[in-house]
């Protein structure tokens, strides 16, 4: 990665840190189709779910799974 080639890592002792993929990031996916059936299928296929299935309080449905990657997936819905 990036601090090794450039010697930062050495230069502080951060040698032996892992750095994991995906962490920080959240990618937001607006969905058409019904959010809760969605998220039905992706518990029963075991998906790590980060944020439970909720309704904001400005109409918004939404939940969110980690990928393998460690990258966050949040699927969105207007509520109508």
């Amino acid at each position: 990665m990036f601090e090794a080639a450039s010697g930062f890592a050495a230069k502080y002792g951060m040698e032996a840190a892992v750095w994991p993929w995906g962490r920080g990031v959240d990618f937001n996916v607006a969905m058409d189709g019904d959010i809760d059936a969605y998220y039905g299928k992706v518990t029963a296929a075991g998906a790590e779910i980060a944020r439970p299935i909720f309704t904001t309080g400005y109409g918004m449905r939404q939940f969110t799974v980690r990928d393998l990657s460690g990258y966050l997936l949040t699927f969105i819905k207007h509520e109508e």
